[in-house]
């Protein structure tokens, strides 16, 4: 998936009405996609320019929330650089 916020109402309408789950679910998997998919780039970015790579998700919300080095401010502005909690669908 090149970029998922392309997919409009309808398209997310049509893939939770396939899977038989709530179209909130979808936008839950879509923007936990994004996320980690911004973690992937800073953490990529930061390896390649030889900066410390956090060992754990601890260390990892520490480093994001004091160095924003390679960090796109505006995405993971969005996701506040914090833990969300995962709720599983009602049924």
């Amino acid at each position: 998936m090149a970029d998922p916020r392309l997919l409009d109402r309808r398209a997310k309408r049509r893939i939770a009405g396939e899977l038989g789950i709530d179209v909130s679910v979808v936008n839950r998997f879509l923007r936990s996609y994004d996320e980690a998919r911004e973690t992937h780039r800073w953490l990529h970015f930061r390896r390649a320019n030889g900066l410390p790579v956090p060992a754990g998700l601890d260390e990892y919300m520490r480093m994001l929330s004091t160095d924003r080095t390679g960090v796109n401010a505006k995405r993971m502005a969005r996701s506040g650089g914090r833990r969300r909690t995962v709720r599983t669908p009602r049924q």
